[in-house]
């Protein structure tokens, strides 16, 4: 009969012990976001809460109100870099260049020619101090000049030694004149590249290309004190944005992956990462496991963006409403945009769900481990 007793006393004990943490619980419940009601009421009592709250404007998405699909990037590069042209094919030599000279001689029988072998092959170094010593010519001064000045230089001190000579004189490398390229490129590094300049695209090339989607890929050009940065896929959508690259250029490729922020009654809430360049609302949702049937509040997925005109910034909230006829086509329609964050209202049922769970299963547990303690 004791046993009896004592084992009603426990139960009555945790009964109570569970219906004090069930009214302690009311203040703690578990939630995370406003509700629809409380983001749509801040939209449109915005006065009345005055700076307490950012002000946004509330917008239900629909066929006339999807917003027209923009770029968060420069889609140009600003004049200075895209109006370069190549430079004067008289390219100068600088110390360090590899100047190949040619010669032919009228016979066969000449200052370098024997044997019936006319033609004759230097091929030279320039030295630090700008200077080339050549067979039969002596030390010339090459820094500075093109290939043509050289030329010059060259028939006039083999004039009278060699017969009736013809010379052509090519850099054949360059150590000095090139472009850094650095960042998300397969082979970063110093490129060489010709003094007249080379297009962008090529020298992304000659760097081993980018290991990433074109939309992912920003770059960014430096020029002397001028840098602009732009999208890898505006490159390909605009061959003026194809810009020649000069030497000393620096170029950084960065890889920026899409993300967009899911919150709220979603199956896998975080950030999402779109394999698209122009993600949709449908695709957001798809890569998050869709909304939650259990939590979600099919009226009431917001998409929270910061816009800005100018110098002015605008805060919206679309609102799409799952419940219409045609809501999987406007989803598929909304662009979304790396700044947005994405956030589905979980429904007043969820809310008494949670509600139920977190009262009732205290009193679940404690009556379980009591009666266990009593066995």
């Amino acid at each position: 009969m004791r046993t009896s007793v004592g084992r009603n006393t426990y139960g009555r004990f945790a009964v109570c012990i569970s219906f004090v943490c069930w009214l302690s619980g009311c203040s703690t419940l578990p939630a995370f976001g406003p509700s629809s009601d409380t983001v749509i009421d801040a939209a449109k009592h915005l006065e009345a809460v005055s700076s307490d709250f950012t002000e946004f404007q509330l917008i239900n998405i629909s066929p006339s109100t999807i917003p027209v699909s923009t770029s968060d990037q420069v889609r140009k590069f600003p004049f200075h870099l895209s109006s370069q042209e190549f430079l004067s094919s008289n390219q100068k030599v600088v110390p360090g260049d590899v100047v190949q000279i040619r010669m032919w001689e009228a016979t066969g029988d000449g200052l370098f020619a024997t044997g019936g072998k006319r033609e004759t092959e230097f091929t030279l170094r320039v030295s630090n101090s700008g200077t080339m010593d050549v067979p039969y010519a002596g030390t010339i001064s090459v820094v500075d000049e093109s290939v043509q000045e050289i030329r010059k230089v060259l028939l006039e001190r083999y004039r009278g030694i060699a017969i009736d000579p013809e010379i052509n004189v090519e850099i054949k490398e360059t150590k000095l004149r090139g472009v850094s390229v650095l960042g998300a490129v397969a082979s970063p590094g110093w490129i060489s590249i010709p003094a007249e300049g080379i297009k962008l695209l090529d020298v992304i090339a000659l760097s081993g290309g980018i290991p990433h989607p074109d939309w992912e890929v920003v770059v960014k050009v430096e020029r002397r004190d001028v840098s602009a940065s732009l999208g890898l896929v505006h490159v390909f959508d605009d061959p003026k944005n194809n810009i020649i690259i000069l030497p000393n250029d620096n170029i950084a490729i960065s890889h920026r992956p899409q993300r967009v922020a899911v919150y709220g009654a979603i199956s896998k809430p975080g950030l999402i990462s779109v394999n698209t360049a122009s993600p949709r609302l449908s695709d957001v949702l798809a890569e998050s496991g869709g909304l939650n049937d259990m939590k979600a509040e099919a009226g009431s997925v917001f998409v929270f963006r910061v816009s800005e005109y100018g110098n002015r910034t605008a805060s919206i909230a679309y609102r799409l409403d799952f419940t219409r006829p045609d809501a999987f086509i406007l989803a598929s329609q909304f662009t979304i945009v790396s700044s947005d964050i994405v956030y589905v209202a979980a429904s007043d049922a969820s809310e008494f769900q949670k509600f139920v769970n977190t009262l009732f299963s205290p009193i679940l547990v404690g009556a379980g481990n009591v009666q266990d303690i009593a066995n």
